[in-house]
């Protein structure tokens, strides 16, 4: 599924300069956010008090991202900052570690002109393990705010929070960024030829790197070059009858798609094979989450309340898992897995996606895209900051954009 624009990348070689061992702190995105698809993503919205019913969220048009969408949110009675939050969870067994530095970006404006939004951070469900970490104040022009780097107190660290209770006000939200410092080395060149890059992809985009609008990444599957009723590898459990089978998109915003339903027990599996190309491995120093895309039950089927897991090569080995709590027929969500500290060194490795607890009834999912996230690399531009993106490989510098 590509629906990004038409874009023209640039492909530049870099003569390095550097002294021996200087390293250098590069940001690193965890996540980015900007509503454009009508989705929170794994973003939650509540409010705890005095009446979270009147809580309004919607999607609206934002001139941030000339006619994009942003996130309105809606409080109706300022008492406390932790009265009404928006708040984002981290994987399963995943947290911040207290050895790095991060920093979350966001544009906000309000209504009323003067308000303020509280960015903290907590342990979920330990609420008592949390940190206030900077307020901002939010006028009715759009503006840019990020806090100063910092480094977490608890090692128990696995959720983000913008809190917007203080103020009675409506708020706008759009393009949030969050993300940590890592270490770079400089690595001065060895005054070879340097190698030749494709400037665009050609063809089918498996095992390309490619900018999708948001993030350089490296795609792995993206069924455009099977043929709709393909049969693709499924693992079964105890017999059953699962499929995965190439699919037409049920949104129509690109050719092909997977269409994986699970039979009537848990963990079945739809899985692919890979080998990365130019002798890389997997692992978190050059690769930063494993991202699919996902519709939900789009023709029907039970799939309230199931998990779906996502693993790689020992199916006991866990990367992360997703709930589904409601159906999903209007929009691809994007989820992601973080890599960080789970695998390393892996050039050849089998990825499992399914394993849903299906509770003697089916779940019907569309799935598309395929892909790993690229740590060196960003977005630049003057308006949105994601107008072109840049991925360093080696000594060669991509940049892909308007």
């Amino acid at each position: 599924m590509k629906t990004f624009k038409q874009r023209i990348m640039l492909v530049a070689t870099l003569m390095v300069i550097a002294v021996s061992g200087y390293a250098a702190e590069q940001f690193v995105p965890i996540l980015t956010t900007n509503f454009d698809d009508r989705t929170k993503g794994k973003w939650q919205v509540w409010g705890n008090e005095p009446n979270p019913k009147e809580l309004d969220i919607a999607f609206v048009n934002s001139e941030v991202d000339g006619g994009g969408l942003c996130l309105k949110l809606k409080n109706p009675s300022g008492t406390a900052f932790y009265h009404a939050q928006l708040a984002y969870d981290l994987n399963n067994n995943e947290y911040l570690s207290q050895s790095k530095k991060y920093k979350i970006k966001f544009k906000a404006k309000c209504k009323n002109g003067s308000s303020q939004l509280q960015f903290v951070y907590q342990n979920n469900p330990d609420w008592n393990i949390q940190k206030e970490v900077q307020t901002f104040n939010i006028t009715g022009e759009w503006q840019e705010f990020e806090t100063d780097p910092f480094k977490p107190e608890s090692d128990k660290i696995n959720r983000i929070i913008i809190n917007f209770g203080q103020n009675q006000d409506e708020f706008y939200i759009d393009d949030i960024e969050f993300g940590s410092y890592e270490e770079v080395q400089d690595n001065p060149g060895s005054g070879s030829t340097p190698e030749t890059k494709p400037v665009t992809p050609t063809g089918s985009l498996n095992n390309t790197m490619y900018y999708d609008g948001t993030q350089w990444c490296l795609m792995l599957e993206d069924f455009e070059g099977k043929t709709i009723g393909d049969s693709e590898n499924i693992e079964l459990s105890y017999g059953s009858d699962g499929t995965a089978t190439v699919a037409a998109d049920p949104l129509e915003k690109s050719k092909n798609s997977l269409n994986y339903i699970t039979a009537d027990y848990k963990d079945d599996y739809y899985y692919i094979d890979v080998t990365l190309p130019n002798s890389k491995t997997l692992s978190s120093t050059y690769f930063t989450e494993l991202i699919f895309d996902i519709v939900f039950n789009p023709e029907g089927g039970d799939n309230n309340y199931k998990d779906i897991y996502v693993k790689i090569n020992n199916t006991s080995n866990q990367l992360g898992q997703f709930r589904i709590n409601n159906a999903n027929t209007e929009s691809w969500n994007q989820l992601s897995f973080p890599l960080q500290n789970k695998y390393t060194g892996e050039e050849t490795f089998r990825i499992y996606i399914g394993g849903i607890k299906a509770n003697n009834t089916k779940a019907n999912l569309f799935i598309d895209n395929i892909r790993l996230s690229v740590t060196a690399s960003g977005n630049c531009g003057k308006t949105t900051q994601t107008d072109a993106g840049w991925m360093l490989d080696g000594n060669t510098l991509y940049i892909s954009g308007k």
